[in-house]
């Protein structure tokens, strides 16, 4: 089985590997703003994070429990990381990070103050 891979995947093949695996990887373009939509499959499906994107330790689902962040221009892997389980997040920050609370968001309340408060 190849290790890397640059090929499309379907929704059932995302949640195949996320049911095989402990943690993912997540590598965040330079100068991209915000997290990636990986990052809210990674932790709501319950598995560890490694990304290089630092602004997640700004949000209230962020734990070292659950995320390693590391640098891209000299990668450190903490080997203790991958020896525990990771952290339960809160079903109330869970559901603010689910599609359903997005589309309230556009539809009805604002989430602004909430995610803003997070900011720094």
């Amino acid at each position: 089985m190849a290790k890397v891979s640059f090929e499309k995947l379907n929704h059932q093949q995302i949640i195949d590997f996320y049911r095989k695996t402990k943690s993912v990887v997540d590598i965040n373009k330079p100068f991209q703003n915000g997290l990636t939509i990986r990052t809210f499959e990674v932790l709501a499906s319950g598995r560890k994070l490694i990304t290089t994107n630092s602004d997640i330790i700004h949000y209230p689902f962020y734990s070292p429990d659950n995320v390693l962040v590391i640098d891209r221009e000299n990668i450190q892997l903490n080997p203790d990381f991958f020896k525990t389980d990771g952290k339960e997040i809160d079903q109330d920050i869970l559901y603010k990070m689910s599609l359903n609370s997005f589309i309230d968001c556009l539809f009805g309340d604002a989430q602004d103050d909430y995610w803003n408060s997070f900011r720094k």
